[in-house]
């Protein structure tokens, strides 16, 4: 089991909570949309990381 892919998935999913918490701090939509979109690119290379390993594996 490859833990690099699950430290990727668990960090994108405390920054997309940090980018929350950000916004309803600050209001501003600015954190909110950049928190979510470079956290959301993190996620999906993280989920497709995770399957090519699975794949490989199989």
């Amino acid at each position: 089991m490859h833990i690099d892919s699950i430290i990727f998935i668990v960090l994108a999913v405390i920054g997309i909570l940090l980018a929350i918490f950000s916004w309803i701090k600050s209001k501003l939509l600015a954190f909110l949309i950049l928190g979510l979109l470079g956290n959301g690119i993190v996620l999906a290379f993280g989920i497709l990381l995770r399957i090519a390993m699975g794949i490989s594996e199989a």
